[in-house]
């Protein structure tokens, strides 16, 4: 079985038998970055919401690509419609020394399906900052809108 399917897997059973939406947030890096990378931050906010609801850091001992961040709505409804996701790789521990690559992603839950949004961290992407609170993101060396929308694979659980 596939690392992918058992993420799908376990994102199933971590819904239980209600049927809810998810999103599979898979995290890749090309070879330069991945023989560099150190550190590895990841973080989540929902809706419009500047604060995480997910700071997660991945240090080397315990890294393994690619990487799998599965996320599921909160029951309240509120700001749950989209979700923010950004990675950064640094040469360090800690997040700290050089950014190797960095990505935004802004995604969309839809209802009653389980949706893939990939995430590649490229070589091109070292040390370019680009401006995350308007929702951009660096793809191959340039800044560009996060803006993914639906997910690039899904599957649904609805008949």
């Amino acid at each position: 079985m596939s690392r992918l399917a058992r993420v799908v897997l376990a994102a199933a059973l971590l819904l239980g038998c209600a049927r809810r939406t998810s999103a599979i947030v898979e995290v890749d890096a090309d070879e330069a970055v991945r023989a560099q990378t150190r550190s590895v931050t990841v973080w989540v906010r929902a809706g419009e919401s500047r604060v995480p609801r997910l700071h997660r850091q991945i240090e080397a001992d315990s890294l393994e690509w690619p990487l799998y961040v599965v996320m599921i709505p909160d029951d309240d409804g509120v700001d749950d419609d989209a979700f923010r996701v950004g990675v950064r790789a640094h040469a360090e521990s800690g997040g700290e020394g050089r950014l190797l690559s960095s990505r935004y992603l802004v995604g969309e839950y839809l209802p009653d399906v389980d949706g893939l949004y990939p995430i590649l961290l490229d070589a091109d992407c070292a040390d370019v900052e680009c401006n995350e609170p308007l929702d951009e993101t660096c793809y191959y060396g340039a800044c560009v809108s996060g803006e993914h929308g639906p997910p690039t694979e899904y599957w649904s659980g609805a008949p």
